[in-house]
Protein backbone atom coordinates (compact mmCIF):
# COMPACT_ATOMS: atom_id res chain seq x y z
CA UNK A 1 0.00 0.00 0.00
CA UNK A 2 0.81 3.24 -0.94
CA UNK A 3 1.20 5.79 2.38
CA UNK A 4 -1.20 9.22 1.61
CA UNK A 5 -4.41 9.80 -0.13
CA UNK A 6 -4.92 8.66 -3.58
CA UNK A 7 -4.70 11.62 -5.97
CA UNK A 8 -7.79 13.61 -6.32
CA UNK A 9 -9.23 12.41 -2.82
CA UNK A 10 -8.41 14.69 -0.03
CA UNK A 11 -6.63 13.55 3.70
CA UNK A 12 -10.10 12.53 6.12
CA UNK A 13 -10.07 13.28 9.50
CA UNK A 14 -11.88 10.28 11.43
CA UNK A 15 -12.46 9.77 14.96
CA UNK A 16 -12.80 6.27 16.55
CA UNK A 17 -15.31 5.97 19.38
CA UNK A 18 -14.24 2.37 20.91
CA UNK A 19 -14.86 0.01 24.35
CA UNK A 20 -11.92 -1.38 24.04
CA UNK A 21 -8.04 -0.90 23.24
CA UNK A 22 -6.81 -1.70 20.27
CA UNK A 23 -3.99 -3.37 19.03
CA UNK A 24 -2.73 -5.51 16.60
CA UNK A 25 -1.55 -8.25 19.11
CA UNK A 26 -5.03 -7.97 21.05
CA UNK A 27 -6.16 -10.91 23.47
CA UNK A 28 -9.55 -10.99 21.25
CA UNK A 29 -10.52 -10.42 17.73
CA UNK A 30 -12.39 -6.98 17.74
CA UNK A 31 -8.76 -5.51 19.34
CA UNK A 32 -7.18 -7.12 16.66
CA UNK A 33 -9.03 -6.10 13.85
CA UNK A 34 -9.69 -2.89 15.21
CA UNK A 35 -5.76 -2.01 15.31
CA UNK A 36 -5.26 -3.35 11.95
CA UNK A 37 -7.92 -1.25 10.57
CA UNK A 38 -6.28 1.92 12.17
CA UNK A 39 -2.40 1.24 10.86
CA UNK A 40 -4.10 0.80 7.74
CA UNK A 41 -6.26 4.11 7.76
CA UNK A 42 -3.38 5.92 9.56
CA UNK A 43 -1.35 6.01 5.91
CA UNK A 44 -4.08 7.91 4.03
CA UNK A 45 -6.17 9.91 7.14
CA UNK A 46 -5.45 11.72 10.14
CA UNK A 47 -7.25 9.29 12.93
CA UNK A 48 -8.36 10.25 16.32
CA UNK A 49 -8.96 7.26 18.95
CA UNK A 50 -10.61 7.52 22.22
CA UNK A 51 -10.96 4.27 24.12
CA UNK A 52 -11.91 2.40 27.12
CA UNK A 53 -9.81 0.38 29.14
CA UNK A 54 -10.19 -1.97 32.05
CA UNK A 55 -7.44 -2.12 34.65
CA UNK A 56 -6.77 -5.87 33.46
CA UNK A 57 -6.57 -4.53 29.64
CA UNK A 58 -3.52 -3.91 27.88
CA UNK A 59 -3.32 0.13 26.71
CA UNK A 60 -3.33 0.76 23.06
CA UNK A 61 -0.61 -0.39 20.82
CA UNK A 62 1.92 2.46 20.65
CA UNK A 63 2.83 1.89 17.15
CA UNK A 64 -1.04 2.97 16.52
CA UNK A 65 -0.53 5.54 19.50
CA UNK A 66 2.45 7.32 17.60
CA UNK A 67 0.48 7.56 14.27
CA UNK A 68 -2.85 8.82 15.69
CA UNK A 69 -3.37 12.99 16.01
CA UNK A 70 -5.05 11.88 19.11
CA UNK A 71 -5.69 8.90 21.48
CA UNK A 72 -7.50 9.53 24.69
CA UNK A 73 -8.06 6.62 26.77
CA UNK A 74 -11.12 6.86 29.25
CA UNK A 75 -11.09 4.36 32.36
CA UNK A 76 -13.73 1.79 32.45
CA UNK A 77 -14.15 -0.24 35.54
CA UNK A 78 -13.42 -4.01 35.14
CA UNK A 79 -16.41 -6.15 34.62
CA UNK A 80 -16.46 -9.94 36.30
CA UNK A 81 -18.23 -12.28 38.43
CA UNK A 82 -21.57 -12.40 39.43
CA UNK A 83 -22.85 -8.80 38.04
CA UNK A 84 -21.30 -9.37 34.84
CA UNK A 85 -23.78 -12.95 34.93
CA UNK A 86 -26.90 -10.72 36.01
CA UNK A 87 -26.70 -8.28 33.23
CA UNK A 88 -26.24 -11.18 30.89
CA UNK A 89 -29.19 -12.93 32.30
CA UNK A 90 -31.33 -9.98 32.47
CA UNK A 91 -30.69 -8.94 28.87
CA UNK A 92 -31.81 -12.44 27.75
CA UNK A 93 -34.78 -12.09 29.91
CA UNK A 94 -35.81 -8.65 28.95
CA UNK A 95 -35.24 -10.19 25.09
CA UNK A 96 -37.45 -13.62 25.57
CA UNK A 97 -39.83 -11.24 27.36
CA UNK A 98 -39.93 -9.03 24.63
CA UNK A 99 -40.53 -12.04 22.35
CA UNK A 100 -43.21 -13.62 24.51
CA UNK A 101 -45.68 -10.40 24.44
CA UNK A 102 -45.00 -9.74 20.64
CA UNK A 103 -45.79 -13.62 20.06
CA UNK A 104 -49.20 -13.37 22.35
CA UNK A 105 -50.24 -10.19 20.54
CA UNK A 106 -49.92 -11.67 17.29
CA UNK A 107 -51.81 -14.64 18.09
CA UNK A 108 -54.44 -13.22 19.58
CA UNK A 109 -54.88 -11.19 16.02
CA UNK A 110 -54.81 -13.35 14.40
CA UNK A 111 -57.16 -15.65 15.57
CA UNK A 112 -60.04 -12.88 15.59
Amino acid sequence: MTAGPRPGRERLRLLFLLPFPPRTDGTHGASRMTGELLRELAARHELAAVYMRAPDEPPIDPALAATASVAVEVARPAVRGPGRVRRSTRRTCCCAATASRWRSSALSRSRK
